[in-house]
């Protein structure tokens, strides 16, 4: 669904109705026109009973004309549509101007109104485009001041209310408990086509044996949190050696060099150097800005790194899903803490994603999984061991299985 808003209706409401109650006063049944509280309102006396010289008449019909101009100069609207409008009613008035006369009038209105009101008009189509072409959804009074040069007492003073009337308008709204922070809401969405849409799974295969419990979709986020040194490169290098016959593969790296990638992929298969699906880059944020979209592509960062404000996690993840547009990704994170089945971000992390693994030294787990292979069985918490070799080697045991408790030892009484 689309939506598009119209900046003069946005900022001027009632500038519509505005005309058209000028329209019919401008030359309606002949009659001369008055100033009264401020408001032209028909003359009491009607064109029979008082003989008005066409010389007044046509002043009149001027006068009026013109204050119809500058209600449009006022209510924001281009010199074009003014004197299109103005036309129209010039045509009802008797007598007329010529259209030459009309494209004057309207444009020394214009030039009259230039000044204060058009100017407040421009700023507030400079906050709206700053605010339009923001990254984020969050921003603040100070962001926008700084940027358009509103710093100033009376410049600040100005932001504020035209934040305000963006507020009333319904384009952004105040964040809680967070003084001059705005949220600028987004009313665009994508109407689903449920009924020509088919049911598919992706071919998508995955170390250990994986793609037995779980399937892959269109446009699927899949994370791999893991403690350091756990496995999670080898994870992904023996992924892409699984897909690149099938999927064209992009791999993102932001710790290793390419002299360091080159090497574990020797060790690992010296075929994938010269395969035409599988192509690596260096790259260390801003991920979603350089995801390629489209199904049949699989998309690797290895990883994401977080030095701080973690709690972002969910906001980079959701970032990446976002430009998928049918394609897959496969995302690295560290855990919260040693140990733990968590990724960085906890539950904000694990909000976008359908498969989540959580992998330790020597063991992986399903923490989270959202389309089972079998309808019936589902597989999160299952646990499988495996040994690492050669750099990039999995040797894995045990089949998937729950974890059993460890039972605790009891200390057996001393005999006297």
């Amino acid at each position: 669904m689309e939506v598009v808003r119209d900046r003069t209706q946005n900022h001027y409401e009632g500038s519509k109705q505005a005309k058209n109650q000028n329209a019919p006063e401008g030359c309606q049944n002949n009659r001369t026109l008055s100033i009264a509280g401020g408001k032209r309102q028909p003359s009491k006396y009607p064109m029979e009973s008082h003989q008005t010289k066409p010389g007044e008449l046509l002043a009149e019909s001027e006068n009026t004309l013109h204050r119809l101009a500058r209600t449009h100069v006022k209510a924001g609207c281009s010199i074009d549509e003014a004197i299109a409008m103005v036309k129209q009613l010039n045509l009802t008035c008797s007598p007329s101007l010529s259209d030459r006369e009309v494209e004057t009038l309207v444009s020394n209105a214009y030039r009259k109104g230039s000044g204060t009101q058009t100017k407040a008009l421009s700023k507030t189509f400079e906050v709206e485009d700053f605010i339009a072409g923001l990254g984020s959804t969050i921003f603040t009074n100070n962001e926008v001041a700084v940027e358009l040069g509103l710093t100033s007492q009376k410049g600040r003073r100005q932001l504020r209310n035209i934040l305000k009337r963006f507020k009333e308008q319904s384009l952004i709204e105040p964040v809680e408990n967070r003084s001059e922070v705005w949220r600028k809401l987004d009313y665009d969405i994508h109407k689903m086509d449920l009924k020509n849409t088919n049911v598919r799974f992706l071919s998508v295969k995955y170390p250990g044996g994986l793609d037995r419990l779980v399937n892959t979709m269109p446009g699927q986020l899949n994370v791999i949190a893991g403690d350091p040194d756990a496995g999670k490169t080898a994870f992904c290098l023996n992924f892409v050696r699984m897909n690149a016959d099938q999927f064209k593969i992009v791999y993102f790296s932001s710790e290793m060099g390419e002299v360091e990638m080159r090497h574990r992929i020797e060790q690992l298969d010296p075929d994938l150097l010269d395969h035409p699906n599988f192509s690596a880059y260096e790259r260390s944020a801003e991920f979603h800005d350089v995801i390629r979209q489209g199904e049949g592509v699989i998309n690797i960062v290895d990883y994401l790194e977080m030095t701080n404000e973690f709690y972002r996690v969910g906001e980079y993840l959701n970032k990446i899903f976002r430009k998928l547009q049918g394609a897959v990704a496969l995302v690295c994170l560290q855990k919260t803490k040693p140990g733990s089945s968590s990724p960085l971000g906890g539950q904000r992390a694990m909000e976008k994603p359908r498969l989540v693994l959580a992998m330790s030294r020597a063991r992986i787990k399903i923490t989270k999984a959202k389309n089972w292979a079998d309808p019936q069985f589902n597989p999160t918490g299952l646990v499988r061991n495996f040994r690492i070799s050669k750099g990039s080697d999995f040797e894995w045991k045990k089949d998937w299985h729950k974890p059993g408790k460890k039972k605790k030892k009891t200390k057996e009484p001393k005999q006297e």
